[in-house]
């Protein structure tokens, strides 16, 4: 089966997704995308322009399907899917005009992504536009491995960003989290896929926005969307830092 150029166009979009994220290996399957970063930092789950396929398909190395489709970026490339008798697609054949390219699929079961990330949002918080190009400028400056956010029984939220000497940055976020009160909720996020995920976000965002708006659920993952399609940032486990 052909994709049509819009599905391939929506393919191309979803890869890019993915790379924001630092996902290497998603799953299409009934008009939804999912994928999970290697280290659990973000996921993808949408079903926002997502390819038609006759088939459900598993793509890893998505770095080389990027790179192979770049092949063809001064053309419309053509996308052929192989389909199978075991009901999955078993590669991709990209064509333009008298050359082609081939791309291998992995089977599905070989891929780890969740259907559904279960975390009731618990806060909306709104981090002005200056803020967090602030907050991503001291990302970069400290080289912190770890982003740590702090919503406190008040509702002040609060980032601290270390670099390997324990140098800090701290700041509080102008507007307080929506939500009812509760405790102090400390959570802890890939320095590295916070800074790509919020960057591209913070790209996204209108001109007439002031606010970049996160929703943070009970257990600290954080829900946004890039280019349409729903982005959760996990917060990291087993983190054993007193600092508050």
């Amino acid at each position: 089966m052909k994709l049509s150029q819009q599905d391939t166009t929506h393919l191309q979009a979803i890869l890019q997704t993915a790379k924001i994220c630092g996902i290497e290996k998603i799953i299409i399957e009934d008009g939804f995308v999912r994928g999970l970063h290697e280290a659990r930092a973000c996921v993808i789950i949408s079903d926002h322009n997502v390819p038609k396929l006759p088939q459900k398909v598993g793509l890893s190395r998505l770095n080389s399907l990027r790179d192979r489709l770049a092949l063809f970026d001064k053309q419309d490339p053509v996308i052929e899917a192989r389909e199978t008798e075991r009901g999955e697609i078993a590669a991709l054949d990209i064509s333009a005009g008298r050359s082609r390219v081939s791309f291998r699929c992995t089977s599905t079961v070989l891929i780890k992504a969740p259907k559904v990330v279960n975390d009731e949002v618990a806060h909306e918080v709104y981090v002005e536009k200056g803020e967090l190009t602030r907050i991503l400028s001291a990302l970069r400056v400290m080289s912190a491995k770890k982003v740590q956010l702090t919503i406190r029984a008040n509702k002040v939220v609060t980032i601290n960003l270390a670099d390997d000497t324990n140098d800090a940055f701290t700041t509080d976020l102008e507007q307080p989290a929506s939500g009812e009160p509760s405790d102090t909720s400390v959570s802890y996020y890939s320095g590295e896929v916070f800074s790509s995920v919020l960057t591209a976000v913070n790209a996204e965002t209108s001109g007439n926005s002031v606010y970049v708006t996160l929703a943070v659920g009970e257990a600290g993952t954080i829900r946004t969307s890039i280019g349409g399609h729903s982005v959760i940032i996990m917060p990291l486990v087993g983190e054993d830092e007193e600092e508050e």
